[in-house]
This record gives structure tokens, C-alpha cells and sequence, in this order.
């Protein structure tokens, strides 16, 4: 009797563990074919492309070293803008701290460039400019412009979106008040603008800017993670949508410091 009572037990048992074995292998099917499908199907690009703000317009300035740099300056190049002023005091330094810290990120790609756009040309000039330049220790992808009072006007009210009657003490006090960095793209679009001055600033700009790498010519096969040879630890390619958000800020300096 008990041979007979013990084997229906044993049964159960058995059967409980295929139950159990086919709920994993179940789970893990799906997860293969959500990583799969992840991959096959990556996020739309209305979802992860920064929109259009506008464009940038004509314009003629002239940089710390006295050479003339107008829009075809802007096209090939990601360029990150700001408005300065040498003799302007808070928040002018902590602004200009923040593009050093673009700089040390920016200066190991030459599609990646820093324009700082005096707001104080009368003031600013061309020796002015490159001294400032030079006690940020600015690298070759950092141009500092002065010109024209009504061109920085015109520049300030296109690309920063100032109110064009600004200008003068006017414009100074605004760009204090409230400071802007705009990112623009290769093709000399306004892709995305900033206000305010802390870390956070910096990390969004980072990122946004790996966005751009990732969705323009420059394909991510040309970018290696970390540590490996243009494959990250996921199975998937490096693109791999699940994996950008998180390492664009923290990895951009390395992919930018690799040879393509």
C-alpha cells in the first residue's frame, strides 16, 4: 500500500516542475522576443529626434584670431552657442565655466565646436576675446565673435530667440538675467535651446548631442562603448534603443576620443 499511495506524489512532483519549467521557458521567450523585436523595430525617430526651432540666418562676425566667420561656418559641425560679456559679472564666469566643461568634451571630435557671441562688441574685441579665451584655456573648437552691433542683434534675436529691439545695455542685461545655450546641428538648424547653469545643463546638452550623432551621417558602428570593440555587453547591436538614454552623457567623451 504504501508503494502504491507514494507514487501519485511523486507524480505531482514531477509534473509541478515541468509546470514550473515551462512558465520559464515561456518568460524567457517573450523576453528573447521583446529584445528582438526591440531591435528589429527600434523607437521612432518622431520620438527621439529633437525637433526644429528654426534656422540659423545669414550673418558676418569676426572671430578672437581677426578671421571672418559667417553661417558656412556653422555647416558639418554640431556647435553649441552663448552670449558673453568680458566685463559683464554674474553669471558671465559660471556661463563661461560651463562651456570650458563642453570644451574638454568637445575638443576630441572636430564636428563638435563652442561659439561664445559677445553681447559687448565696443568693448570686446578681437585681443579682448582671445585673452578671455585663453584664461578658460579654450581648445581650437572654441571661437569666440564680436562684430557689427546690429549683426549681434540680428544674430541674438535669430538664434537665441531675444526680442529684436534689444540691444545695448538692453541686450546685456537680458542675456544675464536669463542665459541660453542653443544647439544647433549640422546643417545650421536650432535643435534644442537651454536656460540655466547647473550640471543638469551640461548632462542635456551631452545628450542631446550623442542624439544628434546617433540620427546623423556619423552612424553609431563608428562609436565603440567603453572597454569593447564597437559592441556593448547586450546581445543587440549598439544601437540598441535600451541602452542610449542612459550612456550618451557618461560615454560621449570616450566614443569622442576613439579613431572612426
Amino acid at each position: 500500500m504504501d508503494e502504491i499511495t507514494a507514487r501519485p506524489a511523486g507524480l505531482d512532483g514531477r509534473r509541478r516542475s515541468r509546470a514550473v519549467l515551462l512558465v520559464l521557458l515561456t518568460l524567457f521567450c517573450l523576453a528573447a522576443a521583446g529584445i528582438f523585436w526591440s531591435w528589429r523595430h527600434p523607437v521612432s525617430h518622431a520620438q527621439t529626434e529633437l525637433p526644429v526651432l528654426g534656422t540659423v540666418g545669414e550673418f558676418t562676425l569676426t572671430a578672437e584670431d581677426g578671421r571672418e566667420v559667417n553661417r558656412s561656418f556653422l555647416q558639418g559641425r554640431i556647435t553649441v552657442c552663448q552670449l558673453v560679456c568680458s566685463r559683464c559679472g554674474s553669471p558671465g564666469p559660471l556661463l563661461l565655466s560651463r562651456f570650458a566643461e563642453l570644451d574638454q568634451n568637445f575638443n576630441r571630435s572636430s564636428r563638435l565646436q563652442l561659439l561664445s557671441v559677445t553681447i559687448d562688441p565696443q568693448v570686446d574685441q578681437p585681443p579682448v576675446l582671445a585673452r578671455l579665451r585663453e584664461s578658460y584655456e579654450g581648445s581650437d573648437h572654441w571661437v569666440f565673435l564680436t562684430g557689427d552691433p546690429a549683426e549681434i542683434t540680428r544674430f541674438a534675436a535669430g538664434v537665441f530667440g531675444t526680442a529684436p529691439a534689444l540691444r545695448g545695455d538692453r541686450l546685456r542685461q537680458a542675456a544675464i538675467d536669463a542665459p541660453v545655450l542653443v544647439l544647433v546641428d549640422e546643417e545650421a538648424r536650432i535643435r534644442q535651446r537651454y536656460q540655466g547653469l547647473d550640471q543638469e545643463v551640461v548632462a542635456a546638452i551631452l545628450e542631446d548631442v550623442g542624439t544628434l550623432l546617433r540620427n546623423g551621417q556619423t552612424s553609431a558602428k563608428y562609436l565603440s562603448w567603453p572597454g569593447t570593440s564597437g559592441r556593448s555587453s547586450c546581445s543587440c547591436q549598439p544601437t540598441c534603443p535600451w541602452l542610449w538614454p542612459a550612456r550618451v552623457a557618461r560615454n560621449l567623451p570616450v566614443w569622442l576620443g576613439r579613431p572612426g
